[in-house]
């Protein structure tokens, strides 16, 4: 082997060893896809030189020719070099990706973040037909109050499940905030945090029936019950934006809001929708008011409470050019019987 082969073998090894080991990964993270490309580029180049000792390009003729035994070996090398670095483009992309997963689980903090845009883009093309790429740009602190801006590209599911104002989890690196993942959905958050998926059934209702308990008590039980609640200015109304739950509590009783089990048993993202709260008051002991819809509005009772339902819609039309959607839920006004 003569020098000048040694020489790009030896530079082969080291773009390999820079690409995977060099480059701190927040830096890679933020322009990931181009880094890989001009890596496997790189690769690509030395590679070739070390197979070939070439002196020029133009003794590369990319001509295809109809006997095998007249393509040159240059060509024949060229063309072998393409996929190995295609190949590590993308290894680079997944094995990067999986890194900054871990370290996330390993030293990531979870902040709040809002959803300040959200875009789909459609792109065409005869071979492919219509593609359509979802982005959303979330707006998230870290512990010190920084502020920071990340964009993703997400799934359509999570795109029409997030809107702009929305509040969502964003985990980040503590030592390099910037290098971040919105988090939508339980699947999503399951991958860095244990998060309680359990059902909010009405003994953990009543328990709250009154205003009695300390606001921060209740908080706490709820967010043991599932994945967040939080409580609102007033003091009065604790809300869970990502399942779509609220609890008001007042003087004269209790009212709970779910998204309605009906029309969203589907939705794998949201577990209370999975959860039929109607059929858990029959198991609880409660009685189902047969005449309601036709002298009042008391759906359900015992001999301590009575449970009236109405319902509620919310036309889930995010911005211009979104396709509107109705959702549809139930809104329960518990109170107790005077005694």
């Amino acid at each position: 082997m003569n020098r000048r082969r040694t020489f790009w073998l030896v530079c082969t090894f080291v773009v390999l060893v820079f690409l995977f080991f060099g480059i701190p990964l927040h830096i890679y993270q933020a322009r990931a896809f181009l880094i890989s490309t001009v890596g496997a580029a790189a690769f690509f180049i030395c590679g070739f030189q070390f197979l070939w000792d070439f002196e020029s390009f133009n003794k590369i003729k990319l001509s295809s020719s109809l006997e095998k035994k007249t393509i040159p070996k240059e060509t024949r090398l060229f063309s072998t070099m393409v996929f190995p670095a295609l190949i590590l483009l993308f290894v680079l992309l997944f094995y990067h990706e999986d890194k900054k997963v871990k370290v996330l689980k390993s030293e990531g903090a979870v902040s709040k973040g809002v959803v300040v845009y959200k875009e789909a883009i459609s792109t065409s093309s005869i071979r492919h037909g219509t593609r359509t790429t979802y982005n959303v740009s979330v707006r998230y602190s870290d512990l010190s109050g920084k502020k920071y801006f990340i964009s993703e590209s997400v799934g359509e599911k999570k795109y029409k499940w997030v809107y702009e104002g929305a509040v969502v989890d964003v985990v980040y690196s503590q030592d390099y905030p910037q290098m971040a993942e919105i988090l939508i959905g339980d699947e999503d958050l399951k991958k860095y945090l244990t998060i309680p998926t359990g059902d909010l059934a009405i003994e953990h209702l009543l328990s709250i029936l009154g205003g009695t308990r300390p606001k921060d008590s209740v908080l706490n039980d709820l967010n043991r019950i599932n994945y967040k609640w939080t409580l609102k200015d007033s003091g009065t109304v604790y809300t869970n934006e990502r399942l779509e739950m609220l609890i008001k509590v007042g003087s004269g009783g209790l009212v709970y809001e779910q998204r309605s089990p009906a029309t969203s048993r589907k939705d794998k993202d949201n577990i209370a929708a999975q959860f039929d709260f109607e059929k858990d008051l029959i198991r609880k002991g409660f009685t189902e008011n047969a005449t309601q819809g036709v002298n009042t509005s008391m759906a359900f009772y015992n001999d301590k409470y009575t449970i009236n339902k109405g319902t509620k819609t919310k036309e889930d039309l995010l911005k211009p050019g979104d396709v509107a959607s109705t959702k549809y839920y139930n809104v329960y006004y518990i109170r107790k019987i005077s005694e």
